[in-house]
């Protein structure tokens, strides 16, 4: 390996590595040549003398030519190859012999790197020359040999006239104060070689470091030291390095709060003694094995903006924890959070006592409000406060009210927090039956997809080995409305995210409307959706609940929740990537994104009472019709008036399914306090064709309402539908009123006198029943399906007269008919073979009509 100055124009490293099949050539640590006919006799062994710095002539050596003209720092021979992965992490660093291995100088196998790749043995170096003055390694026309070979294999210099100074970067190493970091003058360079700087001027030297390589990509794997100094970073270049040295400097990476901002990314090693300054939306990543230096007595600061507005939560998290203490130590609120309303000069926060105090007063934060929650999932009274000095642990999230009362709820307060960054393996507890708020731990987005699949196990789509931990969804607490701290009159919800995509919390459109906002920002296409990406210092909820009756064979028993590097980011605030759960300015469309390709409806209900629920089902073929962990997510609010997904007869706000074929059905639940008008349309299709048709089907009159076309509006009385409507993608063709629709002769009762199929004797379906006794038995009618047996089994409780029991599928065709007139509290009725599907079984009886969705698996 050599450093070595082409052309005059610039210093690049040179890497020659040879073996018995080719020799390849790397500069600035890229493979630019392979040469696969380079054995001249086929063995392997080449007789002629190897020179650096000239063409070799083999008539006379004496009369080599092209003798290069410039300056070679180092020349490192192997005995045997080594690999791009190796070259790239000695190139910034002097080697030096650690056991029987060959180490690097800067990043020793010492600090135990996951990241760095096999080290050399010793005895595989068998010339390292150092080519410099200053250490009186050259002698007498000779340079000595670092190498395993010693002193036996001195390097001859031939045809060098002069002393050289050090010229490579072995590593960066910082020199000008307060500079731009890709300005070359910015970085130790030699400024006189010897009295020859006529030919050698100080910007012709090699180029900052993460610079655009040969090849126009950037070099990711310089190590640098910061040298006490500081150094500015201008927003928008975003750095990766192999490691970087802060000893007692200054990073500032530039960028205001509303959008711009770079991306720092550490591969490698990180020991920070000085200051890394995220501002904006910069932010710091370290990929799965970098690692913190655990003596780091260095900070980083990242702002945040949150609610201004002092009636109003956010959840939170921290991405740092206490300064000089140890990697992932836990904080508190007070010790990590100042007030950065002065971007350029964040100062102590003001933390009072008391519910209102902060209502009238400008920038404080009341710690009445400040809770943490893990406990029994729905046990309100389990919250527990922290306060402002109470021991939080990295990875879990708080509750905050905003700090000034008189603010509008769209302003926003910027938050500073300053500590030493969390990075590497997190993990904290969750029991079963349990919810947890955490939150994002680091300083940088953080991937949920890769968070959910870390937390289910291999069998549910996942990574993780001891099992499924939560159940797959994140919760994210939007407040977005009123000026009360009566939490019944809070207005706002639960967002929520999962491998299908996110949903925004319910809104209520009379209620935000009174406060002077408009709902637009709210709903529609500015709605607060839950992207891939969570942002640094959000707070989530997880929980392990999962129903039985829906779940069948997967369970969810809790465990450690675990975040990890391979989680971490680099991605800014924007609609489509990452959105912090708080009123901020909507981004430009210019930096939208499309990053999933899957289909996906959006629906939004507009209920009676002005309640809005956006639900999400997406094509996915990991899925299937049934309950699929980590894809479908339950609702986790209780509204007086909420639309759902119905899988096994449980409430989901998100779904996932194999497709949108024609023959798919997908159950819809609403919920109405009162007798009332309802709207269903839909908000968004993302990767829909054109020629997909989208029904709603009513199962009380079977009849079709094209979504495409219009808004379904409809009045219903006060209560709960849960196999009234469907989502069908396609409307049967009339029948014939003479033929009638196809009975299977095999389950009809011969004296039967026949049935119309219509829905006039009143039931569950929406039809009236006089009696309250009789609607009271009719509700006790339960239908369970057994899949071995092949039958359903009608559970009547009451011993009302059954008259019949039918079969439908979700478009509507009766399948099967089964006339019983009996009064047993159980009857059986056998079934053919039915494809895997979910389907309507109607219970006529003298009283009315009870209608049960079921869905037959196999």
């Amino acid at each position: 390996v050599a450093t070595i100055k082409i052309k005059n124009d610039r210093w690049y490293h040179i890497a020659g590595v040879y073996s018995s099949a080719k020799i390849q050539l790397y500069v600035d640590g890229i493979e630019v040549q392979s040469n696969t006919n380079n054995i001249p006799d086929g063995t392997g062994n080449i007789d002629e003398p190897c020179l650096i710095g000239a063409a070799y002539s083999p008539e006379n050596i004496s009369e080599s030519k092209d003798h290069f003209n410039g300056f070679i720092e180092e020349v490192r021979v192997w005995d045997k190859p080594i690999t791009k992965d190796q070259i790239h992490f000695f190139m910034n660093q002097r080697l030096v012999k650690n056991g029987t291995l060959v180490d690097g100088s800067v990043l020793s196998k010492d600090l135990n790197l996951p990241n760095s790749p096999a080290l050399p043995d010793w005895n595989s170096l068998q010339g390292y020359y150092q080519l410099l003055a200053e250490n009186e390694l050259i002698k007498d026309g000779y340079t000595s040999n670092l190498g395993s070979a010693g002193e036996n294999a001195k390097g001859i210099l031939k045809n060098i006239e002069k002393m050289q100074e050090n010229t490579a970067p072995l590593p960066y190493v910082l020199n000008s104060e307060n500079s731009n970091w890709f300005t070359k003058a910015t970085w130790k360079l030699p400024l006189d070689f010897n009295g020859i700087s006529k030919d050698f001027q100080l910007v012709d030297v090699w180029d900052a470091p993460n610079s655009i390589g040969i090849n126009g990509e950037k070099i990711n794997w310089n190590i640098v030291q910061l040298n006490g100094k500081s150094v500015k970073n201008p927003a928008g270049n975003d750095i990766q390095l192999l490691a970087l040295l802060d000893e007692g400097g200054s990073l500032n990476m530039e960028g205001s709060n509303e959008n711009s901002g770079s991306g720092l990314t550490i591969t490698h090693y990180l020991d920070l003694d000085g200051k890394i300054d995220l501002n904006g939306e910069s932010q710091l990543v370290q990929t799965q094995g970098s690692i913190l230096e655990k003596t780091s007595a260095g900070y980083i600061e990242r702002d945040q903006q949150g609610t201004a507005n002092s009636f109003n939560y956010n959840y939170w998290s921290s991405p740092v924890s206490l300064q000089n203490a140890g990697t992932n130590s836990g904080y508190t609120i007070s010790s990590v959070m100042l007030n950065g309303t002065d971007l350029s000069k964040p100062i102590p926060m003001t933390f009072v006592d008391g519910a209102y105090a902060a209502d009238d007063a400008a920038v404080n934060i009341t710690t009445y409000w400040l809770y943490k929650f893990r406990g029994t999932a729905s046990i309100y009274s389990e919250w527990k406060y922290v306060g402002k000095n109470g021991a939080l642990l990295a990875g879990e999230g708080f509750t905050m009210k905003g700090t000034s009362g008189n603010a509008a709820i769209k302003d926003r307060q910027n938050y500073t927090f300053k500590g030493k960054p969390n990075n590497g393996d997190i993990s904290l507890n969750i029991g079963k039956n349990q919810n947890y708020l955490l939150g994002n731990p680091y300083p940088s987005a953080l991937n949920a997809d890769q968070f959910i699949k870390d937390n289910l196990k291999t069998s549910s789509g996942g990574n993780n080995t001891s099992g499924n931990i939560f159940n797959g969804a994140l919760y994210f607490w939007d407040h977005f409305a009123g000026k009360t701290h009566n939490l019944a009159e809070y207005i706002g919800g639960y967002a929520t995210y999962n491998l299908s995509g996110g949903v925004p919390a319910v809104a209520t459109d009379e209620r935000i409307n009174n406060t002077g906002e408009s709902s637009e920002v709210y709903f529609g296409n500015n709605a607060k959706i839950p992207q891939k990406y969570i942002p640094v210092a959000q707070g989530f909820f997880v929980n392990t609940v999962l129903d039985p009756k829906i779940s069948g064979n997967i369970t969810v028993d809790g465990g450690d929740v675990l975040f990890n590097n391979g989680q971490r980011a680099f991605a800014k605030e924007t609609k489509s990537d990452s959105q912090f759960l708080s009123q901020e300015k909507p981004k430009t469309k210019g930096q939208e994104k499309q990053t999933d390709v899957r289909p996906k409806i959006r629906l939004v209900y507009e209920s009676p009472k002005g309640f809005n629920r956006q639900i999400l089902v997406t094509a996915d073929e990991n899925t299937t019709n049934g309950f699929d962990l980590g894809y479908d997510a339950m609702l986790n609010d209780n509204n007086a008036e909420d639309m759902y997904w119905v899988i096994n007869q449980n409430a989901f706000v998100i779904q996932g399914v194999p497709n949108f074929n024609k023959d798919q059905v997908l159950p819809l639940g609403v919920k109405l306090k009162e007798k009332g008008e309802l709207t269903i349309k839909i908000n968004e299709l993302e990767n829909i064709k054109n020629d997909i048709e989208i029904f709603i089907r009513d199962a009380a009159d079977s009849t079709y309402h094209d979504l495409r076309a219009s808004h379904f509006v409809a009045t219903l009385e006060g209560g709960t539908y849960d196999s009234k409507y469907a989502i069908v993608f396609q409307k049967p063709e009339p029948t014939d009123p003479d033929i009638g629709e196809e009975i299977d002769p095999e389950e009809e009762d011969p004296d039967d006198g026949g049935d119309t199929d219509e829905d006039t004797d009143g039931g569950t379906d929406g039809t009236p029943i006089e009696k309250p006794e009789d609607l009271d038995a009719l509700a006790e009618i339960d239908v369970v399906y057994s899949m071995d047996d092949k039958m359903l089994r009608v559970l009547n409780p009451s011993e009302i007269m059954v008259e019949t029991v039918e079969l439908y599928n979700m478009v509507g065709q009766r399948l099967m008919m089964y006339t019983s007139m009996s009064k047993k509290d159980s009857i059986d009725v056998p079934l053919k073979d039915y494809p895997k599907a979910t389907y309507v079984v109607k219970v006529r009886s003298a009283i009315g009509t009870a209608s049960k969705t079921i869905l037959f698996e196999r």
